[in-house]
């Protein structure tokens, strides 16, 4: 499974690196991320968490899985709307919507 984590704080990079630990996770991608996580070898997706067309695009392109939302001004630029209206995987979790 390919993992899109949103976010570029310790959180997520944590996260992250949790994620490559699992057998079934291919791939990890963190969008916009941070440099630190690239020494971690995890793949950084030049896309600001606020852009959340750009990060619906890139999970149909890329087939993600899995996507968590870290920040919370990601959750209220509406970026659960939007991969739902897409029909884009997003994380189990019960997230909130802009709504």
């Amino acid at each position: 499974m390919k993992i899109l984590v949103i976010g570029s704080g310790g959180r997520e990079h944590a996260l992250a690196k949790k994620f490559m630990e699992s057998p079934q996770v291919e791939e990890v991608f963190v969008a916009p991320g941070n440099s630190g996580m690239e020494k971690d070898g995890i793949q950084i997706v030049d896309i600001s968490e606020l852009s959340n067309d750009k990060l619906v695009k890139f999970a149909q392109n890329q087939n993600i899985g899995l996507t968590f939302v870290g920040p919370e001004t990601a959750l209220m630029n509406g970026v659960v709307d939007a991969f739902r209206v897409e029909s884009v995987s997003y994380t189990h979790l019960t997230l909130p919507t802009k709504r």
